[in-house]
């Protein structure tokens, strides 16, 4: 059988605060959002995994924001969706911005027109895991060290 490959997905938000976590709460309504997100490709996924809320991937965007490098780093098996936003409440607005980012994906031929690169990202059929993280960032470092 051939080896599987699971992809996840770790959340990055830079606000005006400190490194937050979400509470129970934030983290069923962030799963159920890519869910929903998930459920509604077009054409219908005949492969989608379920997606989880992971620990270990909430882990890996807390220590990430606490860099406070607005850039993204090379982790293997791991995509990262960075958002710089001064409301860390503003992240459910914008995964449904990213979910709009589906009309700039054509499917048939993997491409995007405009950018689509977050929506990719949540609709990945390999996706198996979400974990988020926000941090205060002042006067935050663009600079690839």
């Amino acid at each position: 059988m051939g080896k599987a490959v699971w992809r996840r997905i770790a959340i990055l938000a830079e606000c005006e605060c400190n490194i937050t976590l979400p509470t129970t709460t934030e983290r069923t309504q962030i799963v159920e959002m890519f869910t929903a997100v998930r459920e509604n490709v077009t054409p219908p996924a005949s492969h989608m995994n379920m997606l989880s809320y992971s620990n270990e991937m909430q882990k890996v965007a807390a220590d990430w924001v606490s860099k406070c490098l607005f850039w993204y780093p090379n982790f293997n098996a791991i995509n990262m969706i960075l958002q710089d936003t001064k409301d860390f409440q503003n992240h459910f607005q914008t995964a449904s911005f990213y979910a709009n980012q589906a009309k700039n994906y054509n499917y048939d031929n993997n491409t995007c027109k405009g950018n689509c690169r977050y929506y990719k990202l949540m609709v990945w059929e390999n996706s198996t895991e979400v974990g988020c993280a926000y941090n205060e960032c002042p006067g935050k470092n663009n600079k690839k060290e």
